[in-house]
């Protein structure tokens, strides 16, 4: 059977180099409080959680969390229904024995340090557990099962694939000792489409999408609509455009690809954001907010 955590490994690309050189850097007590002390600035509203994961067992379960700041975000503590928990089936299966076995009298406790009834614990009174993005359950998994097993929501801390621009994301990458995987990248026009009332036209040119990118294909558009119309002979109606631009892109990373649409209008302002690949997307932490920023920095 594959475990949770092999699946989590194979879709946030963390090879186990990258878990050592992780592990290395915190285990280093001074490069571990400058993270620390540089996350609980990002999010002062999760202090509390970072600092029991600072100070217990120096983040041995935000490894994954701290490697990718740069696409990470945490938010929380939220109320998340019962049925938004997953958790490994091995863990339940484990779980659900035991809990059978209280019910049934095989056993005299369900919990080792009290005598509560799991299924009375006021899980209102526990503190919030944390899950990934997926719902995926990092930590906390007794109350997880319990939440299930009463069908009530839990509060928890959640870790959410997202863009994360603040200032103290290149502090951690260089103290980790890697770049942002997305920092370099571009978006590349394959090609660009707009529907003529005559016809349909399209544009083969590819290149980086930027500022310039964008004048020159407008230009071509134009030129071509004025030269139609110089030529058009006893046409009744002049050439003109009828729909927004279609610029057909994509981002490459590593080995994957990510298909892009952006719509845009005739004075190359960006109307619309279409992510084909939400998956291949969601684990780099390209989302609409990342294109948008892209899109500014290019001049658009």
């Amino acid at each position: 059977m594959i475990r949770l955590k092999t699946l989590l490994l194979t879709e946030n690309q963390m090879t186990q180099s990258d878990f050592n050189q992780i592990g290395n850097v915190l285990r280093d007590p001074v490069k571990a409080k400058q993270i620390h002390d540089l996350l609980i600035q990002m999010f002062p509203k999760q202090k509390e959680l970072l600092d029991y994961n600072y100070k217990n067992d120096s983040y041995a379960e935000f490894k994954r969390f701290i490697f990718n700041i740069d696409k990470s975000k945490l938010e929380g503590p939220l109320s998340v229904n019962y049925v938004d928990l997953k958790l490994d089936p091995q863990l339940i299966n484990d779980r659900e024995k035991k809990y059978q076995d209280y019910i049934n009298g095989k056993v005299d406790k369900y919990f080792r340090d009290t005598d509560s009834d799991p299924r009375n614990v006021d899980l209102s009174k526990m503190p919030p557990i944390t899950i990934d993005s997926n719902g995926e359950v990092m930590d906390g998994n007794h109350r997880a099962f319990l939440a299930i097993k009463q069908q009530k929501p839990l509060k928890a801390y959640k870790i959410v694939n997202s863009i994360n621009t603040n200032p103290n994301v290149a502090k951690i990458l260089q103290i980790i000792g890697r770049n942002s995987q997305t920092q370099n990248i571009d978006i590349v026009v394959n090609y660009v489409e707009v529907d003529l009332n005559y016809s349909n036209m399209s544009i083969q040119n590819s290149g980086v999408l930027d500022s310039q990118f964008v004048e020159e294909t407008l230009g071509d558009i134009e030129a071509y609509i004025e030269d139609n119309n110089i030529d058009g002979g006893s046409r009744f109606d002049v050439t003109r455009i009828v729909s927004d631009i279609k610029f057909d892109c994509s981002i490459n990373i590593n080995n994957d690809e990510i298909d892009i649409t952006l719509m845009l209008d005739t004075d190359g302002d960006v109307i619309s954001i279409d992510i084909q690949d939400d998956i291949i997307a969601d684990k780099y932490g390209i989302n609409d907010q990342w294109i948008q920023e892209y899109l500014n920095k290019q001049g658009l």
